[in-house]
């Protein structure tokens, strides 16, 4: 619905009145969380690892390429071994 204000511009300015519409919302139930298991953890850790080694462009002729690549296995090991440990307890 549109109202003409004569008194803000005359008659070629037009102020708009919204009525706003009550929103319906649905509610669902929320399905309980289960936590992984462990194994599925680590597989995805090591499918994201592989990700990300393939997208950098390693050169292991080069000592420092290769170097950083032993550091990247041995820090993702180490992540892998604490996540275990955390899910056995």
């Amino acid at each position: 619905m549109l109202r003409r204000d004569r008194r803000h511009g005359g008659l070629n300015s037009k102020r708009e009145i919204v009525r706003i519409q009550p929103l319906e919302v649905s509610v669902e139930e929320p399905t309980p969380w289960e936590p992984p298991e462990p194994w599925d953890v680590v597989v995805q850790i090591g499918r994201d690892a592989l990700d990300c080694v393939r997208n950098i462009p390693f050169d292991l002729h080069s000592s420092d390429d290769a170097e950083d690549l032993l550091v990247a296995g041995v820090v993702s090991a180490f992540f892998v071994g604490v996540l275990l440990s955390r899910f056995r307890r």
